[in-house]
């Protein structure tokens, strides 16, 4: 990892691992349905072809795979978000906050995502799972010795 930017690095991970963990009840869940890599597929076809296509789709590895890249950059990029929050914390205190805002935000989009889409085969349950999963691995990660920036510039120091 880039050591010249120790909060990029360490979001960018903090991301990454939550993106895996999420990914990774996405994938329990498929086996134990039967219907390997048929989230991501949905998920996919969903995003990119509308409610039509993602009520058909079946399995399909290079839909799961596109669908994967767009999952771990959406992490990645909220862990880079949530490494700067915490970052900054010791000196505005009110930031911790983020990480409350944050897994909250991202719960309600669950819910909504879950609640409109109405995909036959997709479990409401998987979503919430993998988002706590996500955000418990984001955080523990992140707040688990977070280095403070070096900010004499910004605060007159």
């Amino acid at each position: 990892m880039d050591t010249d930017h120790p909060i990029l690095s360490r979001g960018l991970l903090a991301g990454g691992v939550a993106g895996a963990c999420v990914l990774a009840v996405f994938t329990l869940y498929d086996l134990l349905t039967g219907a390997f890599l048929r989230t991501p597929s949905v998920l996919h076809a969903h995003f990119f072809d509308g409610l039509e296509a993602a009520l058909g789709a079946d399995p399909d590895p290079a839909r799961a795979a596109v669908y994967s890249v767009l999952h771990f950059a959406v992490w990645m990029g909220a862990g880079v978000v949530t490494a700067h929050a915490v970052a900054f914390r010791p000196i505005f205190p009110g930031l911790w906050s983020a990480l409350v805002v944050g897994p909250a935000l991202l719960f309600g989009v669950v819910l909504w995502v879950t609640g409109v889409w109405g995909i036959p085969g997709l479990g409401v349950h998987q979503f919430w799972m993998g988002a706590l999963l996500g955000g418990a691995a984001m955080a523990a990660l992140l707040l688990r010795g977070h280095p403070a920036p070096d900010l004499d510039g910004v605060t007159g120091g």
